[in-house]
């Protein structure tokens, strides 16, 4: 299986977050997700609203750790706790080395379609839900809802597809043309999108807001947009 750059596998549906991919993660993220580290900023901001102290939060999908550390650090003085989830047994690793400072953080190896959640006042999935079966994410949209406190929060970043194919085509085709801006050529570009092929499995802006509105989150607000990538805001009553 041929390798295509920052640990991209080529072949067809074989992406992956194991193997090597947690070595250059961070670096391969911010190349290839839109604003990534400005929406890290945006959850911050956000969370001001929803955490007190002794408060609970959780980062799913937490990777390497980089947004749970910055998370703690943030609300340091609140004494609010951090879980950062991951099912990567890699990435468990590096979060936890990276966030050992950090003793309000609690980094667990887990899979999310079978976590159990614990009261919490914030939840992020920056990212993370569309590499969840299709089937599986609204029950752990579900259990998501019943472990937030009253007027607790997700934060869920997704990946969306739009359901007219010519638009679909139209904002894929300017984020692949942002991609060649950040360094990746033609043969890349193309390797990663078939590797991702049947793994990451975007819904529509529509079926991400029925899924949370059928889930029990009574608001539900657009706080970040670009071409087909999107930030909500979801709360509880």
């Amino acid at each position: 299986m041929a390798n295509v750059g920052d640990g991209i596998r080529a072949a067809p549906g074989a992406w992956s977050f194991g193997g090597g991919v947690a070595e250059s993660f961070d670096s391969h993220v911010a190349r290839s997700v839109p604003f990534y580290g400005q929406t890290h900023e945006l959850i911050e901001r956000l969370s001001d609203e929803f955490l007190a102290p002794e408060s609970r939060a959780y980062d799913l999908g937490c990777s390497t750790g980089l947004l749970t550390q910055r998370l703690a650090a943030r609300h340091a003085g609140l004494a609010v706790e951090v879980v950062g989830v991951d099912r990567e047994a890699q990435m468990v690793e590096r979060a936890r080395r990276r966030c050992a400072e950090f003793p309000s953080i609690t980094i667990v190896e887990a899979d999310l379609a079978t976590l159990e959640f614990r009261p919490a006042d914030l939840v992020v999935a920056h990212y993370t839900l569309q590499f969840i079966a299709p089937h599986s994410r609204p029950e752990v949209v579900e259990r998501v809802a019943s472990a937030l406190n009253p007027g607790g929060a997700l934060l869920l970043f997704e990946k969306v597809q739009n359901s007219d194919a010519t638009l679909d085509r139209l904002l894929t085709a300017q984020y692949h043309n942002w991609k060649r801006t950040q360094g990746y050529n033609d043969s890349e570009i193309a390797a990663k999108a078939s590797s991702l092929a049947g793994v990451l499995e975007p819904f529509t802006s529509d079926m991400n807001e029925n899924m949370l509105s059928a889930a029990g989150f009574d608001r539900v607000v657009r706080v970040f947009r670009w071409l087909n990538w999107e930030g909500l805001l979801a709360i509880v009553a």
